[in-house]
């Protein structure tokens, strides 16, 4: 994964496009959680709708995000958690926030092109909602190395876990749950066996 992150990177660069790399991980993301085909014919023209603004994509990118897709997919067909290479460069709360809230976004706008959240379920529309609350987060107050640690390694795991529920339920069409991870089972953040970050728009510092 990492050297396709980093192929995929150099490849914006080289087309100029003011992209991030994660922004096209999370639109993948967002596709397949919705169970988009795997027919590149039908979902390339979704991508280049969201990243391009329909504009034709070049062949470099086109190349990367068709080896891309394949390798994300091949994480969420294996059920068990989809990998974040942006978490390396996660190295301070308003660096963090910055990623983790841009890759909720795009998420969303490709999940919303397969899915109509009229169609779905209150499961569903919690999970929707539960990602939404990413696009809003804040860097908060000033905290220890320990703690904006703890609290980001919450965060990106919550985010991981509500992506991979919606897949299970809507991507694969298995209607599967999704197991938390077992270092959060006994944590505060964790209601009903769900990782949770509140009801509305949430600080990182309200989760120290």
């Amino acid at each position: 994964m990492k050297k396709a992150w980093i192929d995929g990177a150099a490849a914006l660069a080289a087309e100029h496009m003011e992209l991030e790399t994660c922004e096209v991980h999370a639109v993948v993301c967002g596709l397949i959680a919705g169970g988009a085909s795997d027919d590149p014919s039908v979902y390339m023209p979704k991508i280049s709708n969201i990243i391009n603004s329909g504009e034709p994509l070049s062949s470099e990118i086109k190349e990367w995000i068709l080896d891309f897709f394949k390798l994300v997919r091949s994480q969420f067909h294996d059920m068990e958690t989809i990998e974040f290479p942006f978490e390396e460069e996660m190295t301070d709360p308003e660096v963090s926030v910055y990623f983790l809230s841009i890759w909720a976004e795009a998420f969303l706008v490709a999940f919303g092109c397969e899915i109509d959240r009229d169609e779905m379920d209150d499961s569903g529309k919690e999970l929707v909602e539960e990602i939404s609350n990413y696009t809003r987060l804040e860097s908060g107050d000033e905290m220890s190395e320990e703690e904006f640690d703890d609290t980001l390694t919450t965060l990106i795991e919550h985010l991981k876990v509500c992506a991979m529920s919606l897949y299970a339920d809507y991507g694969c069409r298995t209607g599967g749950k999704i197991s938390i991870p077992k270092e959060f089972e006994n944590s505060k953040y964790t209601r009903d066996g769900e990782l949770v970050i509140g009801d509305e728009g949430i600080s990182i510092e309200d989760l120290k």
